[in-house]
């Protein structure tokens, strides 16, 4: 699946399109695959300055439960 990688803090060219494995789906757990995803002024600002380490970022997400 696609997914938007962010390896450094920096302006928006540190944004990297990246192909990574679909998650296994556990048992009481569901897979969503995104339609639609918001980036907050909270995203932008830690990519951008870097206030604290963040593996996933955005929570403002839509799409069909797979």
């Amino acid at each position: 699946m696609k997914a938007i990688i962010i390896n450094a803090y920096g302006p928006p060219d540190v944004l990297q399109e990246s192909i990574v494995p679909v998650p296994k789906v556990g048992p009481r757990q569901v897979l969503i695959k995104i339609k639609a995803a918001g980036v907050n002024p909270i995203d932008w600002k830690i990519r951008k300055y870097g206030r604290r380490p963040c593996a996933e970022q955005g929570g403002a997400n839509w799409g069909p439960i797979r």
